[in-house]
């Protein structure tokens, strides 16, 4: 377990992480969506993560080509519920950027 603080545009949080393998994730200016957490003593204690969302988009973005290595880019997306999951979806200003295995040196 560790302790970090973590902000949104108005608040601060405390928080305990249970996963260590989550360190990395917690690094100065990096932007990271918190959805599964408790709450407890003024504390948000995360135990785990998942790199598995819905992300729904309209318009123009469903043009975008995607592989599967390939990795994307979310910007000004709202986090909603629906049902018993958490989803990614379209508003108004978003922007989604894919970011190619190629581009990241995986590939020769």
């Amino acid at each position: 377990m560790f302790h970090d603080t973590v902000a949104t545009e108005t608040e601060f949080f405390r928080v305990k992480v249970f996963d260590t393998a989550l360190k990395n994730k917690f690094i100065p200016q990096k932007i990271i969506t918190i959805s599964h957490y408790f709450g407890a003593n003024g504390f948000l204690e995360i135990y785990g993560a998942s790199w598995e969302m819905e992300v729904v988009v309209y318009g123009q973005l469903t043009s975008i080509k995607c592989e599967p290595d390939n990795k994307l880019r979310l910007f000004c997306f709202e986090l909603t519920s629906r049902e018993d999951t958490w989803q990614l979806k379209y508003v108004r200003h978003s922007y989604m950027q894919v970011v190619s295995a190629r581009r990241r040196g995986t590939h020769p």
